[in-house]
C-alpha cells in the first residue's frame, strides 16, 4: 500500500514502529554460535597463528567514512534533489537499513538490514546489521588483496632460471 508524504515533513521515527510491539522477540539459539571477528582474531593468536592476515583493526582503518539511511530516507533524499514536493512509497522502505562504507581509497560497500515485521523495527540494529553485511564484504576484498600481494611478493623471490646459449631441441 502507497501513501503520499510530503517531504517537507519527517518520516515516522523508528521509535514509534519500536513503541508498537505487541510481544517480546523469540528466537531459538542456534546450534553452533558463531564466531565474532575479534574472537577469531583471539583465537589465532592464542594459538600462535602469526601469518599474514586481515584484521579486524585493518578492516576499521580503512573505513574512511560510513553513512546510514532506511530506504524512506532514501526516497524522501532523491525526490528532495528532484524538486517534487511529495513522494509515494510503500511503508515496507521503513524497514530495510542501508550501511555505506566509504573505503580509505574511495571505494564503496554497501550493506542492508531488512526487517519483516514493522513491530521488531529498531534503527540502531538495523543499523549494526548493515554495518556487519557491510564489513563482511570488506573482509573479503581486503583478503583478496592481501592474497594477491602474497603471490606476487612468492613469485618476485623465486631465482630466475638461467637462459641457457643453446638452441632449442639439443
Amino acid at each position: 500500500m502507497s501513501e503520499v508524504i510530503d517531504t517537507g515533513t519527517a518520516p515516522a521515527d523508528a521509535n514509534d514502529l519500536q513503541a508498537a510491539a505487541a510481544t517480546p522477540d523469540v528466537q531459538t539459539p542456534p546450534a553452533v554460535e558463531p564466531l565474532a571477528d575479534t574472537d577469531v582474531e583471539a583465537e589465532l593468536q592464542a594459538k600462535g597463528k602469526n601469518g599474514p592476515r586481515v584484521t579486524p583493526d585493518d578492516i576499521e582503518a580503512n573505513i574512511k567514512e560510513e553513512h546510514y539511511f532506511t530506504a524512506a530516507e532514501g526516497a524522501f533524499g532523491a525526490a528532495a534533489i528532484a524538486g517534487a514536493g511529495s513522494v509515494s512509497f510503500d511503508r515496507s522502505l521503513q524497514l530495510l537499513t542501508f550501511c555505506v562504507l566509504v573505503l580509505q581509497n574511495g571505494y564503496t560497500v554497501v550493506g542492508k538490514s531488512a526487517c519483516a515485521a514493522p513491530e521488531n523495527f529498531d534503527r540502531e540494529m538495523g543499523a549494526r546489521i548493515a554495518r556487519q553485511d557491510a564489513l563482511h564484504q570488506v573482509w573479503g576484498l581486503m583478503g583478496y588483496e592481501l592474497r594477491s600481494k602474497l603471490v606476487a611478493m612468492a613469485a618476485a623471490a623465486e631465482p630466475t632460471p638461467p637462459v641457457s646459449t643453446e638452441p632449442p631441441g639439443r
